[in-house]
């Protein structure tokens, strides 16, 4: 018999982050035959259903699906709103540094018997972001803060579960029960219900509901419903019965009676005569509008500016919102506006406070995906909206004739054989763009030759790949035989953060600086990402390449 300790520690696993990816649309999805590896499936956007083993789960933003090792998924989006979701895999790490014959303690994450479903919240969703985005990271200092964002969300999963096991019901507050409302419109829901959630009475729930919301709950949900089946009209993509089904009536003739009870018109006039009292949440999509001749009622900015050119009517009435101003603040300015429907992005792009759920109760809410579609299909949809599709094809077949001249153009410079990099320096980042903003016209309108790393990445995820972000070190392998360079300023205008970069040897080294082609360009010249500044930036990469040609 030995001397030693007759203890022997027991432990919990540790967690490594296996895969990240996000997804868009129908898909199926298996989880590895790995043990212990769970597949966290968060909804970032959009609507769908997701069927495990015949058992069938509503997907929505804030939704969050566990899968154990082993299983499958059959995702399926709705046709009227494009489901977004982040596919994160977890699996324990073997741990060997511990004693032979210790414990290793059951883990909720990781030994699921069957799929969990659980409302996780935009945080949650937050984070699968922050990781996707940095899913490549460059430096070290990014894989630690990976890692930190990694086990923080794992911490807030853990709690849900928890939350969940020992069943605990504690009430909502008056504005949660309105947050659910907001939420779940399509379902069927009671006042008795949400009085019970509550903890008061139905008639107190009454009282109180209106004087915070200035609606009875009916009024309330019947105003969610009908603006949502105003935005899918809109769209034009659903028959009346489906989107009867889709806001939560029961069929054609119960939706167009509560619609007209509401509106005063019925669902198939809806479309004719629609006003265009249309706001946006993103700057692009207010380019877009005017561009269509539809001035924006209410617009989020960041900055006094709007987009100007000779096509353009001067706005007359549009008003600006700082883009941090608060919900309330903008809702004010959508009802003082008389807005019929605002234009929203995705997650991504998004105030958080401004998305779809809070802000139906005053107009019907389009989501415009920002980084699922391109520019060109940004302008096509909101078009369709608005009903101008014939004017914004007249303006597309023009730029094309536009880009084919151009092309024309550049194929006499040197430009056309030549290697070109798009280098972006932020204060904290230094970047490689690929297909949007300058990136669209330098390799789709042009056709130029980006370095092999970043064709890679363009063949790999077309027009939603972005950039990179690289260390100083690797810069090397981006610089093409011409070089634009973009810096962005700090918070307070200075871009001297830009110095030690273009000081140092390895950008002194590059040949495109040695030779002179490493062009320094404006920040609003050549980022911004909306017909008429791509047109803009077209004609000035035709000029740049003229005027610096060396052939």
């Amino acid at each position: 018999m030995g001397t030693g300790s007759e203890w022997l520690e027991s432990y919990f696993a540790a967690y490594s982050l296996t895969t990240i990816d996000a997804c868009y649309g129908s898909l199926q999805l298996s989880v590895p035959e790995e043990p212990g590896t769970t597949l966290l499936l968060a909804v970032a956007g959009g609507q769908g259903e997701a069927v495990v083993e015949g058992r069938s789960y509503s997907l929505q933003k804030g939704k969050l699906l566990l899968l154990p090792e082993g299983s499958g998924v059959s995702i399926k989006s709705s046709s009227n709103s494009l489901l977004q979701c982040y596919a994160v895999g977890v699996a324990p790490v073997i741990q060997t540094n511990k004693a032979a014959g210790s414990l290793q303690r059951q883990s909720k994450i990781t030994s699921l018997s069957k799929e969990a479903y659980i409302d996780a919240g935009a945080k949650f969703i937050e984070f699968a972001q922050q990781l996707y985005i940095h899913r490549l990271p460059v430096e070290e200092l990014r894989h630690i803060k990976n890692q930190l964002i990694f086990h923080e969300m794992l911490y807030e999963l853990l709690q849900c579960l928890e939350h969940s096991e020992k069943g605990e019901t504690e009430l909502w507050s008056l504005e949660q029960s309105v947050r659910y409302m907001e939420q779940q419109f399509r379902e069927k829901i009671s006042r008795e219900q949400l009085a019970a959630a509550t903890g008061i009475s139905s008639s107190h729930y009454s009282v109180a509901f209106k004087q915070l919301t200035g609606y009875s709950p009916n009024h309330y949900m019947t105003t969610l419903r009908v603006h949502h089946a105003m935005e899918l009209l809109l769209q034009g993509k659903e028959t009346l019965r489906e989107v009867a089904i889709k806001t939560g009536y029961k069929d054609e003739f119960y939706l167009s009676r509560r619609f007209k009870q509401h509106t005063g018109i019925s669902p198939s006039n809806y479309a004719a005569q629609f006003s265009k009292r249309v706001a946006v949440l993103i700057p692009p999509y207010a380019s877009h509008l005017m561009l269509l001749g539809v001035e924006p009622t209410v617009s989020i900015a960041d900055s006094s500016e709007y987009i100007s050119s000779s096509e353009l009517s001067v706005p007359q009435t549009m008003r600006l919102m700082s883009d941090d101003c608060s919900a309330e603040q903008l809702k004010r300015a959508l009802l003082e506006s008389k807005t019929e429907l605002i234009i929203a992005s995705d997650p991504s792009s998004a105030h958080l406070e401004f998305n779809a759920e809070r802000l139906r109760i005053i107009a019907p809410v389009v989501t415009v995906s920002w980084m699922d579609m391109g520019w060109k299909e940004h302008f096509r949809y909101i078009a369709n909206i608005v009903q101008e599709s014939e004017r914004a094809e007249r303006w597309l077949a023009e730029f094309e004739r536009e880009e084919a001249a151009a092309r024309q153009l550049i194929s006499q410079t040197d430009a056309m054989h030549a290697v070109v990099s798009i280098v972006v320096i932020k204060p904290q980042q230094l970047l490689v763009y690929g297909a949007r903003n300058a990136g669209y016209v330098i390799y789709h309108s042009l056709g130029l030759a980006p370095p092999e790393r970043i064709r890679q990445q363009l063949e790999r995820h077309g027009h939603k790949f972005h950039s990179l972000s690289i260390a100083l070190s690797e810069l090397p392998l981006f610089a093409g035989d011409k070089m634009l360079v973009i810096v962005f300023p700090d918070e307070e205008g200075s871009t001297a953060h830009a110095d030690s970069i273009v000081q140092s040897d390895i950008w002194q080294s590059l040949p495109a600086v040695q030779n002179g082609q490493a062009f320094m360009l404006d920040q609003n010249d050549w980022i911004p990402y909306n017909p008429v500044s791509i047109q803009y930036q077209l004609r000035r990469a035709v000029k740049l390449f003229e005027n610096n040609c060396t052939m």
